[in-house]
Order: structure tokens, then sequence, then C-alpha cells
């Protein structure tokens, strides 16, 4: 895209502990957007972020790479920062250049120390977090559950999935904007009730129509309305993601 506005770009900083796959899911986004041709791999040491030798070498992230892609007329621009603990001063320098943090979470790992402190800097701060669940094809329905219990009580209960993982963690299904559809743990209804019910109380309109009948809500209502209450509350969403594939979602994607 060319001609973009400041109005058009958006700053977000992909972080987490080492090893929960942020570089891996920034060349996944990449390639998605159009932006490469080839998906990136560390493995391969073809990543667009980690291009410097000892990077390759190593096959982790060392240093603070900038990346951007395009979608929906906007220009992404995504830092990726390392997540190694002795290397946490990189991720928390770049906090005051964004507008959102994403915040990658390995389910076979959980929760790590890396992962705790950019959630307190990215809270002290008031920005929006999103948590991104990595490699949910690799751990059981009943972990993943447990996993997102704790990120809540960790994080706070408004910490909530917008999408669900089925098949065995082979794909997601959307529960911000739908109720309908089958998951591996819980059901897409319930939690699409639980966003609606948190969504309504930042909108006076919107919680008169839901008041009335939930069936009068439209999805493009509770989108707009999602995206003032992200900026509002600093909503936390929990995006359970897939290892390998990249598949659009209504917020973000899968990596």
């Amino acid at each position: 895209m060319s001609g973009y506005t400041t109005a058009q770009i958006r700053n977000v900083l992909v972080a987490g502990h080492a090893g929960a796959g942020k570089t891996s899911l920034v060349d996944a986004m990449l390639f998605a957007s159009g932006a490469k041709a080839h998906r990136g791999s560390t493995s391969e040491g073809t990543s667009v972020s980690d291009f410097d030798k000892l990077e390759i070498e190593h096959q982790h992230s060392i240093y603070t790479s900038v990346v951007h892609c395009d979608h929906k007329q906007c220009r992404i621009n995504l830092i990726d920062c390392p997540g190694a603990p002795d290397l946490l001063g990189g991720a928390l320098s770049c906090l005051s250049a964004v507008e959102t943090v994403a915040v990658v979470v390995n389910a076979n790992a959980g929760i790590e120390v890396v992962t705790r402190r950019i959630m307190e800097s990215a809270r002290e701060l008031d920005l929006p977090r999103a948590i991104i669940i990595n490699r949910i094809d690799q751990v059981s329905a009943e972990s993943l559950s447990r996993l997102v219990e704790t990120i809540r009580q960790s994080f706070g209960p408004e910490c909530l999935p917008i999408n669900l993982p089925f098949g065995s963690g082979s794909g997601v299904v959307d529960c911000l904007l739908g109720a309908e559809g089958k998951s591996d743990f819980d059901t897409v209804r319930l939690w699409h009730a639980r966003i609606l019910d948190q969504i309504v109380e930042m909108d006076d309109n919107l919680l008169e129509k839901y008041l009335a009948g939930k069936n009068r809500i439209t999805n493009r209502c509770t989108h707009r309305s999602s995206g003032r209450w992200t900026k509002r509350m600093s909503f936390r969403s929990c995006l359970p993601t897939q290892k390998t594939g990249l598949e659009s979602s209504s917020c973000w994607t899968r990596s």
C-alpha cells in the first residue's frame, strides 16, 4: 500500500518469553499478508526478523527488529523483540513506541517470567494487550483449558478468548462475532456471551439493545464497540493459536 496516513498506521509490539514462537508468528503474518512471497523459518535460517549471523546460528532472536505488512487499508508495524530474560530491556524500551502489545505464550510452557514482566509493564502504561497462545496443537484440550483459566487468574477475568480451538488444535472458531460452532473445550456460545457482557458495559446504546434482546445486536455493532472497549479498558484478549498454518480471524491471526 502507498500513500497511507498516520491514522492508518498501527504499531504493535510482539513480545513474550524465549521460545514462545514470536518470530515464527511474525514470519507467518508477513507471508499471510502478502508482504513476503515465502514464509520465513528460524530453523532454516530464512526468518525476516532473525537475519543476523548469530541469530541464524542459534535460531533465536538477539536483537529487536521492525518489519511491516499491510492489512485492510492499514500499515502494521511489527516490533519483534527477543524473549530471553537478560534481553528484556529491549522489549521494555519499545513499549513507549506502540499502541498495542501482543504477548505470545507457549501452550507447553504456560506463563513464564518474561510474560509477566511484559504484561505488568504494559499495564502500567495503560496499553491494550492481546495474549496469543501458540502451539495449541501440541497440548490436550484439558491443558489448554487450564492455561486459559491460569491466564484469567493471573491477569484478570477480562481476559477472554476471542477464538477457541477445534479439531485438537487444527483450527480455531471465532467467538467474538459468532455464537455457533464446535470447540475442543467449553462452548462458543458461553464465551461469546461473556465477551458480550463486558462489551455492553462500555456502550449505552448497545446495552439498550442487549437488554431488549441479544438477537438485535449485529456483528457490526459488536465489532465497533469492542474496538472502543479495547482502547478504554486495555482489553486483554486471549487468542489460542496453532503452530503451523495462519488463518485470518476477526481481530488477529493464528500462527
